[in-house]
């Protein structure tokens, strides 16, 4: 770069000379720059991977433990619960040490006895988190950097993330977050939604109904399990709550049978009693009784749930109101508790 060639003044000319980088150091140094923030950007992707892979190794042992204990008696259950807990414990703390030597940037590492103790969790974390991706990037740059500063790009980094969680923009002042009677959403109906949509709560065939009946269609949400039993207290289904064998095993005659799960011997009838027990379906204020469900596995992903068909002869022409509560006993003091579910509009054309 030949500044003089610029004809400025002498002064322009010394200054721009002193503080003007060349082209080839600039490019070596955007370079640095470049290459420094692909490695914290990829570093942090990483370590919400790591984050969210331990959660599910955590998640996954915890249930496949306790349902093997689910699915043993006697001393051989409780002796199962107490494996279970105590893996879990194990896996929190050990998980608990592998965070704190890693964001103090190898704490743990600098001490003779210590880390010859923690070198297994590191081990095991590294593989269940698939950290050896980011390892080699992770060590390049607690090398290459003084640690205060590395500190500081995290604190900074958290304290936006934080912010950004707890505080949003929003200037929608009169408008409602909440799902209510006066709030019209597409997704309850069978006409304004995409037909591969996940269907949330509820769906009716359409906000205009000009026909005999209302197709109404309840997706059985497993959430509502504890508040199925909650009604049902005596019936024990024949499934468990999360992980079932497909096949059961039965000693006779000195051999070991092995056979498909039966469940021809479930009270389907009760079953279905206990999955609707849940619902209170009102339209315009009025209760509607003697519903007749039937258990229905939707076209749109497959979801299960119930189907009913609700007679029109007492809607108002123009515009109804479905509303869907669910009833159940709560545990505390034994009462009937009433949850509003959804509020759905619809307008009904009377057929002439």
């Amino acid at each position: 770069m030949d500044i003089a060639k610029l004809n400025y003044s002498p002064f322009f000319t010394d200054k721009l000379s002193r503080r003007i980088v060349s082209l080839d150091d600039l490019v070596i140094r955007l370079d640095e720059i470049c290459s420094v923030i692909f490695s914290f950007s990829f570093l942090f992707i990483s370590m919400l991977l790591a984050f969210g892979l331990y959660l599910l190794f955590f998640g996954s042992t915890a249930l496949v433990l306790l349902s093997i204990a689910a699915f043993t008696a006697g001393w051989l259950s409780t002796a199962f619960a107490i494996l279970a807990t105590s893996s879990l414990i194990a896996i929190l703390i050990t998980g608990l040490v592998y965070l704190i030597d890693y964001f103090t940037l190898g704490f743990l590492k600098k001490f003779k006895v210590l880390s010859k103790i923690y070198y297994p969790i590191y081990r095991f974390y590294s593989i269940i988190t698939i950290s050896a991706i980011s390892n080699s990037i992770y060590y390049y740059l607690i090398s290459k950097f003084s640690k205060r500063k590395i500190r500081i790009i995290y604190l900074i980094v958290s304290i936006i993330f934080l912010f950004n969680w707890i505080i949003n923009y929003d200037q929608f002042q009169y408008f409602t977050e909440r799902d209510d009677h006066v709030s019209f959403h597409n997704h309850y109906y069978e006409s304004l939604r995409p037909k591969d949509d996940y269907i949330r709560k509820v769906s009716i065939q359409s906000h205009v109904v000009d026909g005999p009946y209302l197709e109404l269609f309840l997706r059985y949400d497993p959430a509502d399990n504890t508040k199925i039993r909650s009604n049902c207290p005596d019936y024990v289904p024949f499934k468990n709550d999360g992980i079932n064998a497909r096949f059961k095993f039965k000693a006779r005659d000195g051999n070991l049978q092995i056979s498909a799960q039966d469940f021809e011997g479930e009270d389907k009838e009760m079953l279905l009693s206990c999955l609707s027990s849940i619902y209170e379906v009102t339209v315009n204020d009025s209760l509607c009784q003697h519903i007749q469900y039937f258990f229905y596995e939707h076209p749109a992903r497959k979801q299960p749930g119930l189907i009913a068909q609700l007679s029109a002869k007492n809607f108002k022409e123009g515009e109804n109101m479905l509303s869907i509560k669910k009833v159940f006993t709560s545990k505390e003091d034994s009462t009937t508790v009433r949850e509003d579910y959804a509020y759905i509009p619809f307008w009904f054309v009377k057929q002439k």
